[in-house]
């Protein structure tokens, strides 16, 4: 029995045992899935580079499809509140998103759609990488403040999009 790739990705997914391993390479020509894109907001530019609608001013690197973020919106994560959340409820997100449903359906692809970054991604993205930002002298492990405000922020935007907040830290 050939399955389709729809097929062999539900069933990896449901531990029933594919006829082989779901493949989610499209830069080498071979996917079994489909992604479905959806509307983003551009800020337009600062300082040459393209600032996404989060506040983010993104870079190219030497690979042609990545980029880097080098303009952070914020000065520290304690800043968090100064944070432009996108409304991920916006209908003209969605536009256009039955036909791409159709399209995945005609050649048997498994769909897949979200949010660019994961929200940890986007917490330094807003506010970079400086150590100082996360309490220092806190004991490691122990739940840094600068770190739980960012994580409720983003518990927050989970709630709205997806009807329930992050699980709490300890």
């Amino acid at each position: 029995m050939s399955q389709s790739p729809f097929e062999i990705v539900r069933a990896a997914l449901r531990y029933q045992s594919p006829e082989r391993l779901p493949v989610r390479m499209g830069s080498l020509g071979v996917d079994d899935t489909f992604w479905i894109p959806r509307h983003t907001e551009e800020k337009g530019e600062r300082n040459g580079m393209r600032v996404d609608e989060w506040g983010c001013a993104w870079d190219h690197t030497s690979q042609k499809n990545m980029g880097q973020v080098k303009g952070h919106p914020l000065n520290s994560v304690a800043e968090y509140g100064r944070a432009t959340i996108p409304d991920y409820n916006a209908v003209w997100r969605y536009e256009g998103i039955e036909q791409e449903f159709v399209k995945a359906e005609a050649q048997g692809k498994y769909t897949q759609m979200g949010i660019f970054m994961v929200l940890f991604e986007r917490m330094h993205s807003l506010a970079g990488f400086v150590f100082s930002d996360y309490g220092d002298g806190e004991a490691i492990g122990a739940p840094l403040p600068a770190k739980r405000m960012m994580y409720d922020a983003f518990s927050d935007v989970s709630r709205e999009v997806y009807g329930k907040p992050l699980p709490k830290l300890a």
